[in-house]
C-alpha cells in the first residue's frame, strides 16, 4: 500500500496512473560513508548463541549474526554461498556465507541505490527501484566489488530484476519491456502488455507477472529458441496482480494471482515453463487473503502460507494457516493453523522433503512432507536488556540449504543446514 500511496505523485509524470505494492522510499540522499572495510575483514559481530534451540532442533544451525545497521534490502545467491546488502546511505556491500566475511563494500555511497540483487556468480546488480529519473543498474563485480563494475539502462523506471543460472541480468522496466543486461542495444529484448511488476528467471528461462493488465509470461533465455520462446496466458480480470516463481531447471511456474490491496481472492496455479500448459490449481478456502507461495527448488512441491477467516467482515477471527502441495496439487497435510501456531512459509528444501515456518513474532518450526513437526528455533534474549528481537523478515536461498532473518535489533543472523 506504501507502494501505491507513493507512485501516485509519480502517476501524470509517467502518465501510468497507477499503483502497486512492496516498497517504501524510492530514493536515499547521499551522505558520508564510514571507512572502507578491509577485503575478507570480519564484520562487526554481536554474541553467539543468539538463536535458542528447541528439544529436537536439529534442522537448521546458526551460522553467524552480524549487525546490519540501517538495511534497506538484502539478497542471497542461489546456492547461498554470498549475500549483498545496501544500507540507506547506499552503501552496498557483498560478504561470504560460510565465514560472514566482508568481500568488498562500495568505496562511496550510489546515490539514490534501495535494491540489490545477487548473481549466482557473486555479481551484485544495485538499483533505484521504481524510480524514473534513474533507470540505471550498477552491476558490481563479485570480486572487485565498484572497481571493476559495469552498467546497464532501460528506457523508464525499473520495476524487477533477476539473474538467470548465467548470471544474465533481467530488468523489467515501466515502459512495459524486458531488457537483457548482456546485450548493448537499447531495445527491449520482449514487449510486455502490462507493468512487469515480478519476475523471476532459471537455466532456461524468465517468468514474469503483469499488472495492468494482468498476465503471466514465459520466454526462453536462449535467442536461438526458434520453437516455443515465448508463451503468455491473461488473467481473465485485468486489474489482478500476478507474482511469479520459477523452479530451478524452468520447468515449472507458480503463479500467485489476487485482487486489491488486501489481495483477496487468490488464484494459485502451477504451469508447465515450456509450453504454458496448466500443471494444476491450488484451492484456498473461501475469504482467504495475503497468500505468500514457495516453490520448491524441483518445482515439484509448492508450500502456500494464507490469512483465512470465516466471515470477511470479523477480522478478529483471522488466522495464518500453511497449506503445503505435492507435484499433482494434491494436499500433503490438512492445512494448519490456530491461534497458538501462526505459519508464515520462511523455507522449503530443494526436493520438498522439509519445510520451514516463521510463527509468531520470533519462533520458527520445520515440518516434514506429511506435516510433522520436526524442529524448534526461537531467537534468544538480549543478554543486557533481556529483550528478545523479532524476526521482521526471511529471506531463503533457491536450494533451501540457506535461511537469513533480518532482526529487530538491527541484525542479520543466517541459518544453514546440511
Amino acid at each position: 500500500m506504501t507502494k501505491r500511496l507513493m507512485l501516485l505523485g509519480a502517476g501524470t509524470a509517467l502518465s501510468l496512473g497507477i499503483a502497486a505494492r512492496f516498497f517504501t522510499a524510492l530514493t536515499a540522499p547521499a551522505v558520508a560513508t564510514p571507512p572502507k572495510q578491509a577485503a575478507d575483514a570480519p564484520l562487526a559481530e554481536v554474541p553467539a548463541q543468539s538463536i535458542t534451540p528447541g528439544n529436537n532442533s536439529f534442522r537448521w544451525r546458526e551460522i553467524w549474526t552480524v549487525a546490519a545497521p540501517d538495511l534497506q534490502d538484502v539478497s542471497i545467491t542461489p546456492n547461498g554461498d554470498s549475500l549483498t546488502w545496501v544500507d540507506d546511505a547506499g552503501c552496498v556491500r557483498r560478504i561470504l556465507s560460510l565465514s560472514g566475511r566482508t568481500i568488498w563494500r562500495t568505496a562511496t555511497p550510489l546515490n539514490g541505490v534501495n535494491h540489490v540483487v545477487a548473481a549466482p556468480d557473486g555479481t551484485v546488480a544495485a538499483y533505484s527501484a521504481l524510480n524514473p529519473a534513474n533507470g540505471t543498474v550498477v552491476l558490481l563485480n563479485a570480486r572487485y566489488g565498484d572497481k571493476h563494475s559495469r552498467s546497464c539502462s532501460v528506457s523508464g523506471a525499473i520495476w524487477s530484476a533477476a539473474f538467470d543460472r548465467s548470471s544474465g541480468m533481467w530488468l523489467g522496466s515501466g515502459e512495459r519491456g524486458i531488457y537483457d543486461g548482456r546485450s548493448s542495444g537499447s531495445a527491449p529484448r520482449f514487449k510486455t502488455d502490462g507493468l512487469p511488476e515480478s519476475l523471476a528467471a532459471s537455466a532456461s528461462r524468465i517468468a514474469l507477472g503483469t499488472w495492468q493488465p494482468a498476465a503471466v509470461k514465459s520466454c526462453s533465455t536462449n535467442p536461438l529458441d526458434s520453437n516455443t520462446p515465448c508463451w503468455e496466458q491473461a488473467e481473465t480480470e485485468p486489474d489482478r496482480i500476478c507474482h511469479v516463481q520459477i523452479s530451478g531447471d524452468g520447468t515449472r511456474i507458480a503463479i500467485v494471482s489476487t485482487r486489491g490491496p488486501r489481495e483477496t481472492d487468490p488464484h494459485i496455479t502451477v504451469r508447465d515453463g515450456r509450453s504454458g500448459r496448466m500443471i494444476y490449481e491450488v484451492a484456498l478456502p473461501r475469504y482467504s487473503s495475503k497468500p505468500v507461495a514457495l516453490l520448491s527448488n524441483d518445482g515439484q512441491y509448492l508450500a502456500v502460507s494464507y490469512l483465512y477467516t470465516a466471515s470477511p467482515t470479523n477480522r478478529d477471527a483471522e488466522e495464518e494457516k500453511l497449506a503445503y502441495f505435492d507435484s499433482c496439487g494434491q494436499r500433503c497435510f490438512r492445512d494448519k493453523g490456530s491461534a497458538l501456531f501462526c505459519p508464515q512459509i520462511a523455507a522449503i528444501a530443494a526436493d520438498g522433503s522439509t519445510l520451514t515456518v516463521q510463527s509468531g513474532r520470533d519462533t520458527l518450526f520445520t515440518l516434514s512432507a506429511h506435516g510433522n513437526f520436526i524442529s524448534k528455533l526461537r531467537l534468544a534474549p538480549n543478554a543486557r536488556t533481556g529483550e528478545t528481537p523479532t524476526i521482521q523478515r526471511t529471506l531463503t536461498s533457491q536450494d533451501g540449504k540457506s535461511l537469513l532473518l533480518h532482526r529487530s535489533d538491527g541484525k542479520l543472523t543466517l541459518l544453514r543446514t546440511s
